[in-house]
């Protein structure tokens, strides 16, 4: 199996274009709950296919020996997600406590456990990680991450990403050049304009719906939408949610780009109205 990312048209596989169209999706199984269910995880995956699903990010976490088996039994591309927080913490409990100390260790583990998946195509080294917008040090620990992933994956099986939300910003620009493919995180609107910037990039969604954005409604060119507004959107459309960008119409316009909103169907905690934490 092969696979490769043209900066001007996409996801190939095994030299055929695949448009990817995938969902970001945590490990709980909704209401379940964070224990490994193998049955639910097969029926979560029989309904995402049957939605026309054909990739997963395993967001914001290395995923569950069991869903990398059935990803390669069900014909499911996986991206393979690590760190939700490096050096900088998010809560004052999260991983970032740990970060230095562990961060080689679990990338080991993580790639050498995962690196013969056929369903792999992507290694995530992070999702919205503060320290590559903030200062130099960022771009150090991203080095360094991909460094780690390209030894442990010396066939390079995966390529190296991030999920990113500071693409607006120079520092996380300078992380995404040292990487693979550039992921965006709601920055629908920038697509074209670092496509033009950076004509060498590949380019895609990482993270592109929740409830804060519209439903059902597809605004052309996509370039009106305001991803930025925590109300509605400058064309005043509201679906679901707080009704922000047209993030379809900037995926389809663009034809290098793959796109990856997040899936609701059995999860409980992620989407919030109106720019608030979820209960």
């Amino acid at each position: 199996m092969t696979i490769r990312f043209d900066c001007n048209r996409g996801f190939f596989l095994n030299d055929v274009h695949v448009k990817i169209h995938g969902v970001c999706q945590h490990h709980d199984l909704g209401a379940l709950g964070a224990a490994v269910n193998r049955a639910a995880l097969r029926r979560q995956l029989s309904m995402l296919k049957e939605m026309g699903v054909n990739s997963i990010r395993t967001a914001h976490n290395m995923p569950a020996v069991e869903l990398m088996e059935l990803a390669d039994e069900m014909g499911m591309l996986i991206l393979s997600e690590a760190f939700d927080m490096w050096e900088r913490k998010k809560t004052e409990y999260d991983y970032a406590r740990f970060f230095s100390e562990w961060c080689e260790k679990d990338v080991a583990s993580w790639i050498r456990r995962d690196r013969n998946h056929p369903s792999v195509i992507m290694w995530s080294i992070g999702n919205e990680i503060y320290d590559t917008h903030v200062d130099e040090r960022g771009l150090e620990i991203t080095k360094k991450l991909r460094d780690l992933v390209r030894r442990h994956d010396p066939r390079c099986n995966g390529y190296v990403t991030i999920g990113s939300n500071y693409m607006r910003w120079e520092n996380a620009q300078k992380c995404a050049a040292e990487l693979d493919v550039a992921g965006y995180n709601y920055a629908e609107p920038l697509y074209h304009e670092h496509h033009r910037k950076y004509p060498h990039w590949a380019i895609y969604g990482s993270e592109t719906a929740s409830t804060v954005q519209s439903r059902g409604i597809y605004h052309f060119p996509a370039d009106i939408a305001d991803t930025q507004a925590a109300g509605t959107a400058v064309s005043g459309a509201c679906a679901a949610g707080a009704g922000t960008a047209g993030t379809w119409a900037a995926c389809t316009e663009a034809a290098y780009n793959e796109d990856v909103p997040w899936e609701r169907a059995a999860f409980y905690s992620k989407p919030a109205l109106w720019n608030t934490q979820a209960l």
